[in-house]
């Protein structure tokens, strides 16, 4: 847990957790707030290790990048 005067912002876009419908998560197991970030930013990120390809109407494919901590 952080102490209340820990202030703890998301990794990917910096802001500050005041969202408590978008509240920052620990999502890795790096240590203390260095893996803290919005749930809306790691949903980002995750679609970012993806790639999408269209073969036909029918067949589509989806090719992930393994997801580690930068």
């Amino acid at each position: 847990r952080h102490s209340n005067q820990e202030r703890r912002s998301c990794r990917i876009c910096l802001d500050e957790e005041n969202n408590t419908e978008d509240p920052l998560v620990n999502s890795c197991e790096c240590k203390g707030a260095a893996g803290d970030m919005h749930i809306s930013c790691l949903r980002e990120w995750l679609n970012q290790k993806r790639k999408v390809s269209s073969l036909s109407d029918y067949q589509t494919n989806y090719i992930y990048k393994k997801a580690t901590c930068e």
